[in-house]
């Protein structure tokens, strides 16, 4: 779905451009035209975008989520639970 340059480096920035309708049938066949397909192409360009975007910032993000000092999880959310006695035989005692 993204252009490209016929010269590589001559328009930087030329790939953060995409084509979304049947010319880009070209590269990926009829699901960018076709009604059938437009939902999944379309969730295949915007899983693509995203992943391209948070690979162009992953350091970034890395380091926010080292800085977040905020715990999810303390540890003392949980209690112990008594185990259920079991009889052989019977299966859980009740």
């Amino acid at each position: 779905y993204e252009f490209q340059e016929r010269v590589p480096g001559a328009c930087p920035g030329l790939n953060r451009v995409h084509c979304f309708n049947y010319a880009a049938a070209l590269s990926q066949g009829a699901s960018a035209g076709d009604i059938p397909q437009i939902s999944e192409g379309a969730q295949r360009l915007a899983r693509a975008l995203a992943a391209q975007l948070l690979a162009e910032d992953i350091d970034q993000h890395y380091a926010a989520i080292q800085r977040y000092a905020d715990p999810e999880l303390l540890g003392d959310e949980w209690t112990p639970a008594e185990f259920p006695g079991y009889d052989d035989a019977a299966g859980p005692a009740r």
